[in-house]
């Protein structure tokens, strides 16, 4: 497992931020069909994070300190970059069709 256990932190970190990212959106669109879509993309991620979380540690066991830290830190720096990649590509396309 410990080959693995970097590999499912990282699976584990690129869901959550998806789940943030996906919450994020969902509640900045207008649109309730592209909203709905967004929804769906966040509970997904949301029950794939659950389970590598399972793999990581047992599901009635807290995790290491560390592994928490690593994982909050990983999260909001990978869900961070994402929503400024979102709002660079948004930009974009408003000056183009301007």
């Amino acid at each position: 497992m410990p080959q693995n256990r970097k590999k499912l932190l990282d699976l584990l970190i690129g869901n959550l931020s998806n789940v943030v990212v996906h919450d994020i959106l969902c509640r900045a669109v207008e649109n309730k069909d592209i909203a709905s879509r967004y929804e769906k993309e966040t509970e997904n991620s949301f029950k794939i994070s659950k389970k590598y979380r399972e793999k990581i540690n047992p599901k009635n066991t807290l995790l290491q300190i560390k592994d928490l830290d690593y994982i909050r830190t990983k999260t909001t720096t990978k869900a961070k970059s994402e929503r400024k990649l979102l709002l660079s590509c948004e930009r974009r396309l408003h000056t183009q069709g301007s």
